[in-house]
C-alpha cells in the first residue's frame, strides 16, 4: 500500500508539471484558459483522474483465467505473465503479445489482466511482458528487455505447449503502444535476437505515443528517448521504423480528447503507413475518449467502453480468418 501511494504521489506530480510547463498561456481570457489547462483533452484533466486509475487497475482481479510467471531475466522485472481462459482452450493461431504503458517510468503487466482474460475467453494465448523502466535504464535497454521477452516466451510457448505453427499479435498501451511499435518494425534489432519478421500476424495500439516527434519535450520523454535531435530519439520513434517492406496489418485505437498522447500522435504514424500500404491500416477514433479512457478503463468501467474491445475482437478475429 505504502508502494502504490507513493507511485499515486509521483506521477501526478509528474504529469501536472508537464502540464503546467506545456500549456500555452492566454493572459486575455483566464476563464478559458482555466478550461483548456483542466477540461477533458488536458493533461490536467487525465492527471487528477489516474490515481483512482491506477488504484482500479492493481486491484482488479481475474475470474475465469490461469496466470503464470514467467522470469527471462534476473531483475524482478524481467517476467512475463501467461494468460489461459479456463473455459475456452486457446485455439487461435495467434498469440497475443501485450506491453504495458505507463509513461516509460511506472505500470506493470498485471495491470492489464482484465484484457487478456478478455482475449484468452476469445481463444488466444496472451503474453503480459515486463520490462524495466527508467530512470533505472534507458529506452534501448528497455527495447532489449522486450525482445528477450518475447524471445523467452517463443521458447516457453515450444517448451511447455509444443507449439511451432503460430503468429504472435504484439499490442500496447499509450507508452507500451510505442514500445510494441518499435519490436515491431525495427528489423536490426530483431535480427540481433534472431526474431524473424514473418513471425508477426499484427500489430494494434490503444491510445499509443506513435510518433513521438509530434510529442512535447518533455523530462520523461528525454529520460527515455534522449535529445531530439539525436539517434536515440530516432531508434526511439515508431514512424522512423516505417519503410517500404510493411507487411504487418496495424489497428489504431485512438481518443480525440486525448491529453496524454495527443491524437495527431497516432493520426500521424497511421498517414505514413497509408502512404506506403493503405489496405493493411484500420484507425478507429473514439469520439470524446481520453487516453485513460481509450487506453484502459474501459475494462472495469462500463460508460468509458465507446467500442473498444468490440473493435480490438473484430479485427483480430479477421486477422485470424486471412492466416
Amino acid at each position: 500500500m505504502r508502494y502504490i501511494l507513493l507511485l499515486f504521489v509521483l506521477s501526478f506530480a509528474a504529469l501536472v508539471q508537464t502540464a503546467t510547463a506545456q500549456a500555452p498561456k492566454n493572459k486575455n481570457n483566464p476563464q478559458e484558459e482555466k478550461e483548456k489547462k483542466a477540461g477533458k483533452g488536458s493533461k490536467m484533466y487525465e492527471a487528477v483522474r489516474l490515481p483512482m486509475h491506477i488504484l482500479r487497475l492493481a486491484t482488479s482481479r481475474v475470474k475465469t483465467s490461469t496466470v503464470d510467471k514467467v522470469s527471462y531475466g534476473d531483475d524482478k522485472r524481467q517476467h512475463f505473465l501467461v494468460c489461459e481462459s479456463e473455459n475456452v482452450p486457446a485455439y487461435r493461431k495467434e498469440v497475443i503479445f501485450f506491453i504495458h504503458g505507463g509513461g516509460w517510468h511506472i505500470g506493470k503487466p498485471k495491470q492489464h489482466l482484465l484484457l487478456a482474460e478478455m482475449l484468452a475467453n476469445a481463444g488466444y494465448l496472451v503474453i503480459l511482458p515486463g520490462y524495466r523502466l527508467t530512470p533505472d535504464v534507458t529506452g534501448e535497454e528497455m527495447q532489449n528487455d522486450l525482445s528477450l521477452a518475447l524471445k523467452s516466451s517463443m521458447d516457453w510457448i515450444s517448451s511447455e505447449k509444443g507449439w511451432t505453427d503460430y503468429k504472435v499479435v504484439v499490442g500496447g498501451a499509450s507508452a507500451g503502444g510505442n514500445l510494441g511499435a518499435v519490436l515491431v518494425f525495427d528489423d536490426e534489432a530483431l535480427a540481433k535476437y534472431d526474431i524473424s519478421p514473418n513471425i508477426f500476424a499484427g500489430f494494434f495500439s490503444l491510445a499509443g505515443a506513435l510518433d513521438i516527434s509530434t510529442m512535447p519535450q518533455t523530462k520523461i520523454l528525454e529520460k527515455y528517448a534522449g535529445a531530439r535531435e539525436g539517434q536515440d530519439f530516432c531508434d526511439a520513434n515508431p514512424l522512423y521504423h516505417l519503410d517500404g517492406n510493411v507487411l504487418v496489418p496495424v489497428l489504431c485505437i485512438h481518443g480525440d480528447k486525448d491529453g496524454l498522447v495527443s491524437y495527431q500522435t497516432a493520426q500521424a504514424f497511421a498517414d505514413r503507413l497509408c502512404q506506403m500500404q493503405c489496405n493493411l491500416v484500420e484507425f478507429h477514433t473514439v469520439s470524446g475518449g481520453t487516453h485513460l479512457a481509450t487506453a484502459s478503463q474501459w475494462y472495469y468501467k462500463k460508460k468509458k467502453d465507446e467500442g473498444q474491445g468490440a473493435v480490438l475482437l473484430r479485427w483480430l478475429h479477421r486477422l485470424h480468418k486471412e492466416m
